[in-house]
């Protein structure tokens, strides 16, 4: 075999092996499966995935104080003005009423009372647990 054909043969061999390494790299069988190199144990099923942190329901309670300013029985929600605004809560028949008033039937009656909420978030807004109504403080 003369020089010329030899350095021909190397050179069409070589672009065949690379243009096989180029069509491997881009085949999308080729490219690693980032769930194929995780374990088995330490993956986690869609459903039970916790969403983002700012829309995450959570299930610890916190209380608020503040004045009672509007209550509609209809919607089962109610709204409290403290210092930094009115924050809305849903109430259910499940919802514990303490103090003044012992059913939350009642709360529509008691606008302007100072009460102390518990609640949960909840996908659908802030749930109330319970709602106190303080005392009235005699002047």
């Amino acid at each position: 075999m003369s020089k010329n054909l030899k350095g021909v043969v190397a050179v069409a061999a070589f672009m065949t092996l690379a243009g096989i390494g180029i069509a491997n790299a881009q085949s999308p069988s080729a490219r690693p499966d980032p769930s194929a190199q995780q374990p088995p144990s330490s993956q986690q099923p869609p459903s039970s995935q916790q969403p983002p942190s700012s829309q995450a329901p959570s299930s610890r309670e916190t209380t608020i104080t503040g004045e009672l300013v509007r209550v509609n029985p209809d919607t089962k929600i109610f709204s409290v003005k403290n210092a930094t605004g009115e924050i809305q809560f849903k109430y259910s028949d499940s919802t514990v009423v303490t103090g003044a008033q012992k059913t939350v039937a009642g709360l529509a009656t008691l606008n302007g009372e100072e009460v102390s909420v518990s609640y949960r978030v909840e996908s659908g807004g802030n749930m109330a647990t319970k709602i106190d109504v303080k005392e009235k403080k005699s002047k």
